[in-house]
């Protein structure tokens, strides 16, 4: 006999800023708030644009910066933060493109 069941989602974006946790065992769901919230949908360049692009613009304008990517083991692997492909470019790829762009 093999069961097989829709998965259940557990956590969902709910909003630009925001997920909502459904705790189950009768639990009412949580709201957290964050400073951004992407779906497993979004790109490293929508990532980039809310993150570390206004940052590099601040520091090319003298300020000092400092972009901590922060997550569960194996969340944010390499690939995301130093991709060596033309076609799909990491964060410092696309952080030295802005900063070199502009010099």
């Amino acid at each position: 006999c093999l069961f097989t069941a829709e998965p259940q989602v557990s956590v969902r974006v709910s909003g630009l800023n925001s997920v909502t946790a459904e705790t189950g065992r009768g639990h009412r769901a949580h709201v957290l708030d964050f400073d951004a919230v992407w779906s497993e949908g979004a790109s490293l360049r929508d990532v980039y644009e809310s993150t570390a692009k206004p940052l590099v613009e601040w520091v090319i304008r003298g300020y000092n910066g400092c972009l901590i990517l922060y997550g569960p083991s194996n969340s944010v692997d390499p690939h995301s933060v130093q991709s060596s492909s033309c076609r799909l470019k990491g964060i410092i790829s696309q952080a030295a493109d802005q900063i070199f762009s502009c010099i």
